[in-house]
């Protein structure tokens, strides 16, 4: 009796099960895709009324390829399914929101130890990429940089926000409830590293190996310091080379952009 209480004690400090966690992750997910559409529908609306010898056929697959449209759907859904998450966090009120998702700053040398870590990986596979004779900046890259419009506002949508919101939502939300499943700290790390490919389904095969790997190595810094912190830096550090290795691979920064503002 005394061990069973104990097990019924901790199970209530325990984050949402596996199955929880999984209906409430498919909850955020479709909050994220249902702001896209309404975000692309107005998109759409709006080029219609300025291009009207466009069809919408074509408006939409300009859209799926506007660095701009891109930019804006981020800033608009990043806070927005965050708060949603963070209130699906406090509907298991025997953690507190920094418990959930690991809010805990760590020390510097730690921080970047695992900086490094991820720039080793950036390096080592642009290595691998030239080697098998691969571009080292995927065509959706440029084609999307190039129609981003105003530069600075994507470099923050693509440094800061993105990285924030999939790392919360990822690493935080996710990794935090399949760990303490069955499928233990491995299995998570695998099943969020996965479910974190599947949405960056625009690239290629090869790359989305390369993201899952990347997926792995973000799971490992969570588990290892306890702390979101350090995969939303790396995340954030890994696309900031990616963003300054297309600008490199355009020839001159700015080149290619439809914009009069600049990189920064």
């Amino acid at each position: 009796m005394h061990a069973e209480a104990n097990h019924m004690i901790a199970s209530k400090d325990m984050p949402w099960g596996m199955w929880a966690t999984i209906g409430f992750g498919l909850v955020v997910g479709a909050i994220f895709i249902l702001l896209q559409v309404l975000l692309f529908e107005g998109f759409v609306a709006v080029e219609r009324t300025m291009k009207l010898d466009i069809g919408v056929d074509a408006m939409s697959k300009n859209l799926r390829m506007s660095g701009f449209f891109i930019a804006v759907a981020t800033f608009v859904t990043t806070p927005l399914c965050i708060c949603l998450i963070t209130l699906l966090v406090r509907l298991r009120r025997s953690l507190t929101v920094k418990q959930y998702l690991g809010l805990n700053v760590i020390a510097p040398k730690k921080m970047l130890l695992w900086l490094g870590i991820v720039m080793l990986f950036a390096v080592a596979s642009d290595v691998l990429t030239r080697l098998l004779g691969r571009p080292l900046v995927p065509d959706f890259m440029a084609d999307t940089y190039a129609t981003a419009y105003c530069a600075p506002l994507f470099w923050i949508a693509i440094v800061v926000a993105a990285p924030l919101l999939e790392e919360v939502f990822f690493r935080g939300f996710l990794l935090e409830g399949f760990r303490h499943s069955k499928l233990g700290p491995i299995g998570a790390v695998l099943l969020t590293s996965l479910a974190w490919t599947v949405l960056h389904v625009q690239y290629g095969a090869y790359e989305l190996g390369t993201i899952f790997i990347l997926g792995i190595v973000f799971g490992a810094a969570r588990l290892k310091t306890r702390s979101i912190y350090p995969p939303i830096a790396m995340h954030s550090l890994f696309n900031l080379f990616a963003m300054i290795q297309l600008v490199a691979s355009l020839g001159s920064a700015g080149e290619g952009v439809n914009s009069g503002i600049g990189i920064f």
